[in-house]
């Protein structure tokens, strides 16, 4: 008996441990297939960071888990993340996996996802990623089947973004689950949703902002005709309960639906719930009465160009709320709005707000709106009317913390007519008049500049909205502009252009303020935390400016002046000029966002006196640019054109730019720069540490991520110089300098150095032979900015000294001269030579090596399949020779690089010896 037990213990242990170890055995081989088919099926990049299997996770059922899985956009979506998730889990039929030719999914958990849908203006989708012959391949018998119980998603985010419908909706914090057997044609799915962040924007208006979202809700669900109606459900809306009925079909492409919803309390409390501002940790004391009643319908279809039926209705009577805390309430709020379409087509809605009335302690805002036919002629008929104290609103609503607020607002605009009658110019048709009128505004916020607006004038009138006076100050930079707007009733309806001109002036423009919300005079801004502004479409505006001083990052501008024009998604800079590091400059330039992702940016420059040391502590790319500059001194001008790319860091791509330019200066010195220190070691001469440059004056272009510099002439320590090559933004060098230095400045060590490159002319002459004066050498910097490679070249030397000695002594000097060489090159070519062919034997012997190891590795992995005895073991064995192979790919390759690296070696080093001999 107790053999018995020893044995079956034996068993269970191994059991367990198979449990446990096979899944780990075959990690490696089912990610491969894993990934091969998912990117073989889906027209995205799919990526995941771990693949496992275990049959103790959901025992009974086999757990099928991907890791940091990740699905990335291609095409018109190239980089948008689709779908990110910390963890997707399959719970799937164990015998169905065993011995079933079809597998059952039984449960599906995700944890942490992010999940990103977007449709662009032309309808398409980022979700729509099946490749086509997947597709048709779905027609197929599938060797899937759901048998699908239960699913539940985790600390989710979702967003949808549908440019077609200028639709956005996003959740953050979505828990989500669900529950119904899927095997059913009909059956109930119960669904428990806990949202911490309800976001709903249409049209650039937002209804919603993180709002708290609750429900539980019972759908029956018919599969075969993909209908979805609403049994119980249990909506809330941070305070707001809501009840929803009715029910969603989806036949093709399509949605055909019928929805009623309704407030599930009459409280004014319940409806503040969702107002931003008022729904805070302090709303729990908020005493509130009035009585509110809304409802709504939507019926129809929705597709890409159908959309259907829906009304709202809302009324609000006798509402009043008031914080216990503070000392005045909101009183006597009236609202009465009704939104109504009855037949789906976008021009038939009409909206009616026939009251909308509240009392803030003594202030008193009245409006009423009726806008009829949106889209074929816009009818409105509004007004507004009232006076706000802002600084009350502290006694009525309680502030942030470190906030402060003050300021009238006065409003009295009547709007009232057809958009056609400004459209064709019929002014005394459209009745439009009345004034909005802020004074003394001032607002402090914890963390933010201090903002005011000591006066804003807007006078409405039939053809445009006129900016009387506006000025600003936000923390230490102020604002003075006029001007007008002229089809804004075109601009919001229709989305017609938007027309305006504006006069601004100003005495301090202190950009980094409004990039990270701190003045510059504590610290400068991190640019790596700017994003890209996109420029507004639709939008064409003209700024005439004039400002004292404009600050930019480490730049500041004096004296600035000129057009800015907003227009086409671009904004341009026409006729701008100013005082900066020195000197003066005039510019002119755009920024083109049409593709928001990679914003366009070209600009031409006149530059005038500028100080080189300021400029490269001002602009970094300076210093990218032109190595040189950061170790220079002196003034510059000249000419510059660009274009290029910014990244979403709102950077240049270096690598992107390519323009022209011209660079002129005098007296520029440069010092402490490596190339040069390295030069004037070469040449033995200490005075080449510095380079001074009486005058300069160079061209350059910039392609490819190299800025090319022109040849140019100079004079450097009395001698003649020619320089020109380029360097890279990756500071790489290329360049070529051409000396001609009198002797007469050759110290002792320097003249040794060139004397050694005539010693084999001496040699043949059998005769002294004395420098040519000016001595003339060529010298090659390469390597990099902190690596400079100098070397030197002696033969124009050599070449004229050879034709002194030949009219001074005989032409046999000259002969002997030639044969040496002759026997200098025979010399280099057979080095050459005997290197070639020593690499080659390298190559073969390697090519060899590598022939063996892969014949033996794949003997190896066509032993292991051919030994297999079972189709399961044979499959194993197929996936191990595959590695196998794989493995003996690499072996085999390693071999052949190693080999190429040792035959590379020995041809440079034998090219470096024939260099040497020719020197």
């Amino acid at each position: 008996m107790r053999k018995i037990f020893i044995a079956v213990g034996i068993i269970v242990v191994l059991s367990l441990g198979a449990l446990v170890a096979v899944p780990y055995l075959f990690r490696d081989t089912l990610k491969a297939k894993v990934q091969e088919a998912l990117n073989r099926q889906l027209e995205a990049k799919v990526s995941f960071g771990s693949v496992g299997l275990s049959l103790i996770r959901d025992f009974p059922q086999l757990s099928f888990c991907l890791g940091d899985l990740t699905l990335v956009g291609t095409g018109p979506f190239e980089g948008d993340t689709l779908l990110y998730a910390e963890e997707f889990r399959l719970a799937l039929s164990l015998f169905d996996v065993l011995g079933g030719k079809q597998i059952g999914i039984r449960s599906v958990r995700v944890h942490r996802p992010y999940v990103q849908l977007k449709i662009l203006a032309d309808g398409r989708a980022n979700y729509d990623i099946l490749k086509t012959d997947t597709v048709d391949a779905a027609q197929e018998p599938s060797e899937y089947r759901v048998s699908l119980q239960s699913y539940r998603l985790s600390e989710g985010r979702i967003v949808y973004d549908d440019a077609s419908t200028r639709t956005y909706i996003r959740l953050d914090g979505v828990s989500h689950s669900g529950r119904g057997d899927f095997t059913q044609s009909v059956f109930d799915l119960t669904t428990q949703s806990d949202v911490s962040g309800l976001t709903f924007r249409y049209d650039g208006v937002s209804y919603l902002n993180q709002v708290r979202l609750n429900a539980e809700a019972t759908f029956r669900i018919h599969l075969d005709s993909s209908l979805y109606t609403l049994k119980k459900n249990e909506f809330v809306l941070n305070e707001l309960p809501l009840s929803l009925d009715g029910w969603v079909a989806l036949p093709e492409q399509d949605v055909v639906m019928d929805l009623r919803w309704a407030l599930g309390r009459s409280d004014f409390r319940s409806l503040l719930s969702l107002v931003p501002g008022l729904y805070s940790k302090d709303f729990r004391h908020i005493k509130a009465e009035g009585k509110v009643a809304a409802s709504g319908r939507v019926w129809g279809t929705y597709g890409v160009d159908r959309m259907p039926a829906f009304e709202v209705s809302l009324k609000v009577e006798n509402g009043q709320f008031q914080y216990p805390q503070l000392p005045q309430a909101v009183h006597n709020v009236h609202i009465d709005l009704n939104i109504n379409n009855s037949n789906g087509q976008p021009d038939q809605t009409e909206i009616d707000l026939k009251q909308l009335h509240a009392e803030l302690g003594s202030d008193v805002v009245d409006a009423r709106l009726n806008v009829k036919t949106p889209v074929s002629d816009p009818n409105v008929n509004g007004m507004i009317k009232g006076m706000l104290n802002l600084g009350n609103l502290k006694n009525v609503i309680p502030l942030p913390e470190g906030t402060d607020l003050s300021g009238i607002v006065r409003s009295d605009v009547m709007l009232k007519g057809r958009y056609s009658a400004i459209e064709q110019k019929r002014y005394e048709q459209f009745e439009a008049s009345g004034r909005i009128k802020v004074e003394n505004l001032s607002y402090q916020a914890a963390g933010m500049p201090a903002l005011s607006i000591p006066a804003l004038d807007l006078e409405f009138h039939p053809h445009q909205v006129a900016l009387q006076r506006l000025q600003v100050r936000s923390g230490t930079s102020d604002f003075s502009a006029s001007g007008y707007v002229d089809n804004l009733l075109g601009y919001y309806f229709r989305d017609e252009l938007l027309k305006g001109s504006f006069q601004l002036t100003s005495q301090l423009i202190d950009l980094n303020e409004f990039m990270t919300g701190t003045a510059t005079t504590t610290q400068p801004p991190d640019s790596a935390a700017m994003e890209v502004l996109p420029v507004p479409a639709n939008i064409n505006f003209q700024v005439q400016m004039e400002a004292g001083r404009l600050l930019y990052e480490k730049l500041e501008l004096r004296n600035v002046k000129g057009i800015l024009s907003v227009r086409d998604q671009m904004l341009e800079l026409q006729q701008l000029s100013f005082s900066t590091l020195g000197g003066t400059v005039r510019m002119s330039g755009s920024y083109n966002t049409k593709n928001p992702s990679e914003p366009q940016i070209s600009y031409s420059l006149n530059i005038n006196n500028i100080d080189i040391q300021q400029a490269v502590a001002a602009v970094n790319s300076v210093g990218q640019l032109a190595p040189i500059a950061q170790r220079a001194t002196g003034r510059v001008g000249g000419e510059l054109a660009v274009h290029g790319k910014l990244d979403k860091h709102m950077q240049p791509i270096l690598m992107s730019l390519s323009g022209h330019g011209l660079i002129s200066g005098d007296q520029i010195s440069v010092s402490n720069f490596e190339p040069l220190q390295q030069l004037a070691e070469a040449l033995k001469m200490t005075a080449y540490h510095q380079l001074n440059l009486p005058q300069v004056r160079l061209s350059f272009r910039m392609e490819n991520g190299r800025v090319h510099v022109s040849p140019f002439e100079t004079s450097w320590h009395g001698a003649k110089s020619v320089i020109s090559g380029s360097h890279g933004l990756d500071q790489s060098l290329d360049y070529l300098v051409q000396l001609s230095i009198p002797r007469s400045q050759l110290p002792p060590a320097a003249v040794q150095v060139f004397s050694a490159g005539l010693a084999k002319v001496q040699q043949m002459a059998g005769a002294s032979v004395s420098l040519p004066d000016p001595v003339q050498v060529n010298i090659k910097v390469r390597g990099t900015v902190a690596k400079p490679i100098i070397t030197t070249d002696f033969r124009q030397q050599a070449t004229q000294a050879a034709e002194t000695m030949v009219q001074a002594a005989e032409q046999k000097a000259q002969e002997k001269i030639q044969e040496v060489k002759a026997d200098l090159r025979a010399e280099a070519d057979r080095i050459l030579k005997q290197a070639q062919q020593q690499a080659q034997l390298i190559r073969q012997q390697a090519q060899q090596a590598a022939d063996k190891i892969k014949k033996e590795g794949y003997a190896q992995a066509d032993k292991l399949v051919a030994e297999a005895k079972n189709p399961i073991a044979k499959a194993a064995a197929q996936e191990a020779a595959k590695k196998l192979k794989q493995e003996t790919d690499k072996k085999a390759q390693a071999v052949l690089d190693a080999a190429e690296k040792e035959a590379q070696k020995v041809l440079q080093e034998a090219q470096k010896k024939a260099d040497e001999l020719l020197k």
